[in-house]
């Protein structure tokens, strides 16, 4: 999605968000599933407290997704995966601020356009 224009209106059309302007560029190496993590986790250590989706849910998430990275078999990344879904639904929901409410968008946008890295097949991340 390169071609995409730097704008809030572009962004919104494809389901993006444009933040604070702050963009990562990476080549193809990064570890996706790491970089979902480190966005739950930053979330987790920054969460004033305040409510629970965002104080309880970030460090959950990251919690999940060490658990999927884990896993011995599909079944139980396919799993993690489902719980990890709900959990990113119910921060996007159910936070009070920005912070929690958009902690999930890198996590659901790995999960989605890198499922391999974090163990999943295509279709599967996509559930």
């Amino acid at each position: 999605q390169f071609d995409t224009p730097l704008d809030y209106e572009a962004f919104a059309g494809i389901g993006a968000m444009l933040g604070h302007g702050g963009v990562v560029v990476a080549d193809d190496t990064l570890d996706m599933a790491h970089m979902a993590r480190f966005a739950l986790q930053f979330c987790a250590e920054e969460s004033c407290g305040k409510c629970t989706p965002c104080r309880i849910g970030s460090t959950r998430g990251v919690e999940v997704i060490d658990r999927m990275l884990a896993a011995p078999d599909q079944s139980a990344r396919d799993t993690q995966a489902l719980i990890l879904k709900d959990l990113c639904d119910t921060m996007q929901y159910g936070s009070l601020c920005a912070l929690g409410g958009m902690a999930p968008f890198p996590v659901v946008s790995a999960l989605k356009y890198f499922p391999a890295d974090f163990g999943l097949q295509p279709s599967e991340a996509d559930q």
